[in-house]
């Protein structure tokens, strides 16, 4: 069984991330999993979340108890497969501790909540989902804390068709699969590269990629439009991308989220963003 795994900071846009952590879980089948990581102000509310919850949550869940509740009312209302949903038990877990679970555990997805740009909140800390990423093997879906919570119809994989990984595009389909959604591969020449001629780049897309996918709503596209970030804009608004797909420290990566992931996503991107391991 899949499991996919929510940072739970206790934050706004973490609890919004669950919830689009939720309708993955239901379409995919997976369990989901909360990972408290915010340890501030424990002794302040610990007695208010025993009471409150009827000391039904063992002291160290007291961050998620909410949120669980939440999440399985959600699935009620909602039907359809139900995941198990529970949290890490560990009140104070660390990044190190984050990874070796999600390494020995074959953890499908990570689901991390994003602050809107320009935030700034000094009171929660810094989770440092970078870190994580670079050591595990399974994607971080980043989502912002404006993200629509709807229904996914297409998924992006932003590349050079020349480096595009197989894994990744696998990934890409295993997902949109469930919703019936269109998986694109957005062609995107790296920089200093010469673009494709046309027909050599479809010969790429139906025998190296699309011959190795068993998913018929595989798309290629070549973005005319050389300027990355106009590209970007091309991509997400142009196109009404739902996910878009990147791979860590590469160069579509670097030129849209810098050399590493940060507490918020840029302005442009508005819509959740799967980053793969490097």
């Amino acid at each position: 069984m899949k499991s996919i795994i929510v940072v739970n900071d206790e934050s706004p846009q973490a609890k919004h991330a669950a919830k689009i952590a939720l309708l993955i879980a239901q379409k995919v089948e997976a369990n989901l999993l909360l990972a408290n990581v915010n340890n501030i102000h424990v002794n302040i509310h610990r007695e208010k979340a025993l009471t409150t919850a009827d000391n039904k949550y063992p002291t160290n869940d007291w961050q998620s108890a909410g949120l669980m509740e939440d999440l399985k009312l959600a699935v009620q209302l909602d039907g359809g497969f139900t995941p198990n949903i529970d949290c890490l038990d560990n009140s104070k877990l660390t990044e190190d501790g984050l990874v070796k679970y999600i390494n020995k555990n074959n953890v499908w997805m990570v689901v991390k909540g994003m602050q809107a740009f320009g935030s700034n909140e000094l009171n929660r800390p810094l989770f440092n989902i970078q870190s994580v990423l670079n050591r595990v093997h399974c994607p971080a879906l980043l989502v912002p804390e404006h993200a629509q919570l709807k229904k996914f119809e297409r998924i992006a994989y932003m590349a050079d068709l020349r480096y595009c990984r197989l894994s990744v595009v696998k990934y890409q389909a295993e997902l949109a699969k469930p919703f019936n959604a269109n998986a694109l591969i957005t062609h995107l020449p790296a920089s200093g590269l010469p673009d494709l001629d046309q027909q050599y780049a479809w010969e790429i897309f139906n025998e190296q990629i699309s011959s190795y996918i068993d998913y018929d709503k595989l798309f290629y596209n070549n973005i005319k439009e050389r300027n990355l970030l106009k590209a970007l804009d091309v991509i997400i608004n142009g196109m009404n991308t739902d996910i878009l797909a990147l791979v860590n420290h590469q160069y579509h990566f670097m030129g849209i989220l810098g050399r590493y992931i940060t507490q918020s996503l840029p302005p442009p991107i508005h819509i959740p963003v799967l980053v793969f391991p490097f």
